[in-house]
């Protein structure tokens, strides 16, 4: 059973820093940075205001008249909503507005699910650079695959955090090496948090000392966006390097 080295980690990291596979790792961060950005979202709903402006001009006028509802102004209040919810043209721009919305959304997770992938497996590379450039073109064909493995990954990690947070947390270090087991020989995200689980074990503590440490530099450095770039490449790099140490513990154990 191997034991997870917070320290040899690290100077693992900074050592794949200065390779030049960060710098492809440092681009994905920043197009990452960019898709999750409010700039798509202020774009999205420039284009779209049209189809929301009855909803908007309710609103508008709801706030002329909250200060004022008496029993006749409630009246008619209620009757403009009611006029506005059954007017087809009302009904058929909210039903466009909502079609374009659920595929720009659609489209955007898997945009940032294969970012997030490409991510991995440059950082994979940069840890790893004997074997980089050949593992990296045995999983790049399978990068989609993979992308639709880890949005169904990424939902089942935070299903914890819908009941609560510090449940959440606890359970998240075990399921800290799911994004990169993907990447291997089987894109089964149920697979690869059963062996996340199983690869901690023995080193939970340290696991948890490296995502608090995860936390922190991201946290630092979303105070500048220039610096939160190279933090979430080196984020993704301290994983990987803590995945190749760990990754012996799937092996099967003489005579099991």
């Amino acid at each position: 059973m191997v034991t997870l080295s917070v320290g040899a980690v690290l100077k693992q990291a900074m050592r794949s820093c200065k390779s030049w596979w960060m710098i492809p790792l440092c681009a994905l961060a920043l197009v990452t940075l960019l898709s999750e950005s409010r700039l798509f979202w202020l774009f999205f709903n420039e284009q779209e205001t049209a189809f929301a402006k009855p909803f908007l001009q309710a609103r508008e006028q709801f706030k002329l008249d909250a200060g004022r509802l008496d029993p006749e102004a409630s009246d008619a209040f209620r009757e403009r909503v009611q006029a506005a919810v059954n007017d087809p043209l009302v009904v058929a721009g909210f039903k466009l507005f909502l079609h374009k919305a659920v595929k720009i959304v659609i489209c955007l997770l898997l945009l940032l699910a294969l970012l997030r992938v490409l991510m991995v497996l440059f950082s994979k590379a940069a840890v790893n650079q004997e074997d980089g450039a050949e593992g990296l073109k045995r999983a790049l064909p399978r990068s989609g695959q993979m992308s639709l493995s880890y949005l169904l990954l990424a939902f089942m990690q935070v299903i914890p955090f819908f009941f609560c947070i510090f449940p959440g947390l606890l359970l998240y270090p075990k399921f800290y090496f799911g994004c990169f087991l993907i990447t291997e020989q089987s894109a089964n995200p149920f697979k690869a948090l059963a062996d996340s689980w199983k690869m901690t074990e023995g080193s939970y503590l340290q696991v948890c000392a490296l995502f608090l440490i995860e936390l922190v530099i991201d946290v630092v450095m979303a105070i500048s966006v220039v610096g939160f770039i190279p933090a979430l490449a080196f984020s993704f790099a301290m994983r990987a390097a803590a995945y190749e140490q760990l990754k012996g513990n799937l092996a099967p154990r003489p005579g099991v």
